[in-house]
C-alpha cells in the first residue's frame, strides 16, 4: 500500500494535449507544421490529422469531416488527458462546435471562418480560381481542393458557427487586420457572442489569413525582428481586447 502511494505521488501528471484542426485548403494538417515544430521544442504533446482525403472527390460529406474531428477528441479524452483545441479558419468553427460538446480545457481560434468570405472581394477570388482560399501556402500547384468539397465547407460553417455562444472554456482569438480571405469582423462578432468571462481577442496588424505560416517567434515577441525584413512584418500586435 505504501509503495503504491509513493509511486502515485512520484508519477508526473499527464501533460495537456493540443489537437489542431485545419482549414479548407490543400495543405490540410500541414498548415500547422510551423506550430507543431515549435510545440515539440517546448515539449507539448500535439496531434495533427486530416479532415478529408484531398485525392478523393467523393470524400465531401460534411458529417464525415465532423466525425473525424469528434473521433480525435474522444480518443484523447478517453485517455484521461486534458485537451486544448486549436482551430484555423474552417477548423476554428469546427473547434468551437466541439468545445460546446466536450470538456475542452482551452480553445484557440486562428482566423476562424464564422463569416467565411469578404463578399466585396468575391469576384476577384473567382477570377483567380479561388487560389488564395484553396492554396494555403500561396504557391501554384497542380493539386487543389476538389470543387465537390465546397458545399461541405459551406454547410459546416452554416451549421456549426452558432456553437460559439455555447463554449464554456477559456478562449483566445487571433486574427490579422489584413486577412484577405476571412474578414476581421468574423472574430469580432464571435468574440461578442462568447459568454465565458475568460476570453481574449488579439488583432495582428498587417496579419494576413495564413498566420500559421509565419514564424512562431513573431507571435511570441508580438512583432518580427527588424533583421527579418518586410516579408515578416505581419505580426505586430495592434490591439488586444482583454479578458
Amino acid at each position: 500500500m505504501k509503495q503504491r502511494k509513493l509511486l502515485s505521488f512520484l508519477q508526473l501528471p499527464k501533460r495537456p494535449v493540443i489537437l489542431t484542426i485545419h482549414g479548407y485548403g490543400r495543405r490540410r494538417s500541414h498548415e500547422m507544421d510551423n506550430l507543431v515544430n515549435w510545440a515539440k521544442k517546448e515539449h507539448f504533446d500535439i496531434i495533427q490529422f486530416d479532415l478529408y482525403d484531398l485525392f478523393d472527390e467523393t470524400d465531401c460529406d460534411p458529417r464525415q469531416w465532423l466525425d473525424h474531428a469528434r473521433a480525435q477528441v474522444e480518443k484523447v479524452l478517453a485517455e484521461g488527458r486534458s485537451l486544448y483545441l486549436l482551430g484555423f479558419s474552417m477548423g476554428g468553427v469546427i473547434a468551437s462546435y466541439l468545445a460546446s460538446l466536450y470538456p475542452i480545457e482551452k480553445l484557440v481560434l486562428v482566423a476562424p471562418a464564422f463569416t467565411y468570405l469578404d463578399m466585396s472581394k468575391t469576384a476577384d477570388y473567382l477570377r483567380k480560381g479561388t487560389r488564395m482560399l484553396f492554396h494555403s501556402d500561396g504557391e501554384q500547384n497542380t493539386v487543389s481542393v476538389p470543387k465537390s468539397f465546397y458545399p461541405a465547407f459551406v454547410e459546416i460553417v452554416r451549421n456549426c458557427r452558432d456553437s460559439i455562444a455555447s463554449v464554456h472554456c477559456p478562449i483566445l482569438f487571433l486574427h490579422g487586420d489584413a486577412d484577405e480571405v476571412i474578414p476581421l469582423k468574423s472574430s469580432i462578432h464571435a468574440y461578442e457572442k462568447v459568454t465565458h468571462p475568460d476570453k481574449r481577442l488579439i488583432i495582428l496588424h498587417e496579419g494576413r489569413h495564413h498566420l500559421l505560416s509565419e514564424p512562431i517567434s513573431c507571435f511570441s515577441k508580438g512583432r518580427s525582428s527588424p533583421e527579418e525584413g518586410p516579408s515578416h512584418r505581419t505580426s505586430w500586435i495592434r490591439c488586444s481586447i482583454p479578458r
